[in-house]
């Protein structure tokens, strides 16, 4: 089960779910049915909530529940969706899992706290993992399911994708084109990846442009970095940045920040686009599990040479 209050709903996540093929309760608007239908997740039945928040939708749990059958183990994929469910009444014996696939903020760490006995706890994100150790709740780190379904696309589509994607974003084929990547979307480190591409191309004397988030947090901090380096039109914006698969073939390269981005990364993986990220004991684990090469660094100065050198092919 999972809901839209707060940034766990993400098409990343929709298609981890879709991944499993069980059978998943969606609480939320039409607008997270189309965007579960979008990333593949079909065994899906919806309930509205106010706000998208399933503590709002208890009452039509409990009756949802009592005409669905026997029911072996439960997985929230929210918070909220946890809190929903516990207060639903359901019976003790049943093994539940609650995933968290974006970092929680202080509100949602002291509901996960409250939430802790009886749940497992699991994520693929460290940096969540720390903070949730930080309140004294232990989480497992797990790896991300395989992008299931993620291929190299035949050279015809793969190259018609491309030429779309950037006729949509206003750069040519020679253009490199970055994305900054994160689960959830909007939280990615674009201050440090502007800083990156700014001195890739003063070093390599050539136009690059940096996809971005619209809702990224720090988007608006960004443009004016490159409104004082004198390339306000630098920086791409698109919202289909949130679902990568339908993105990356008009990338030449994503970067990450602090965090893995397990749920994101892995779709750039399977298609074959490079990776640049920090250097830490996060992404070398990760590095390492996916049997990969990541170029890591330590700064930005660093990153753009990575970038530079091991991901884009001038």
């Amino acid at each position: 089960m999972i809901d839209t209050a707060g940034p766990w709903a993400s098409p990343v996540t929709l298609a981890e779910i879709a991944g499993r093929d069980e059978p998943t309760l969606l609480i939320g608007g039409r607008d997270l049915a189309v965007a579960a239908s979008t990333a593949g997740l079909t065994r899906a039945v919806r309930l509205p909530a106010t706000g998208g928040d399933a503590r709002w939708a208890v009452a039509d749990l409990r009756r949802f529940f009592r005409s669905a059958g026997p029911i072996r183990s439960l997985h929230a994929w929210s918070p909220t969706a946890a809190a929903a469910l516990r207060w639903a009444g359901l019976p003790r014996g049943l093994r539940r899992t609650l995933h968290l696939t974006a970092t929680p903020d202080a509100r949602r760490l002291r509901l996960i706290r409250r939430l802790a006995r009886g749940w497992d706890i699991q994520t693929a994100s460290p940096r969540a993992a720390r903070r949730l150790r930080g309140v004294g709740v232990e989480a497992a780190i797990r790896d991300a399911m395989p992008a299931a379904g993620v291929r190299p696309a035949d050279d015809g589509h793969t190259q018609e994708a491309r030429e779309a994607l950037r006729r949509r974003w206003g750069v040519d084929d020679d253009t490199p084109v970055v994305a900054a990547l994160a689960d959830p979307p909007a939280a990615a480190d674009t201050m440090r990846a502007a800083m990156a591409v700014n001195l890739v191309a003063e070093a390599a004397g050539r136009e690059l442009r940096l996809l971005v988030h619209p809702l990224q947090h720090s988007r608006a901090r960004t443009q004016d970095l490159l409104d004082r380096y004198g390339h306000p039109d630098r920086l791409i914006q698109d919202a289909g940045l949130a679902a990568p698969w339908s993105v990356l073939p008009g990338l030449d390269a994503v970067m990450l920040g602090e965090d893995p981005a397990a749920l994101s990364v892995r779709y750039a993986l399977a298609a074959g686009v490079p990776v640049v990220a920090p250097d830490t004991s996060d992404h070398r684990r990760a590095a390492g599990d996916a049997g990969v090469s990541y170029a890591l660094t330590a700064e930005p100065k660093r990153l753009a040479d990575r970038l530079l050198h091991q991901a884009i092919r001038f």
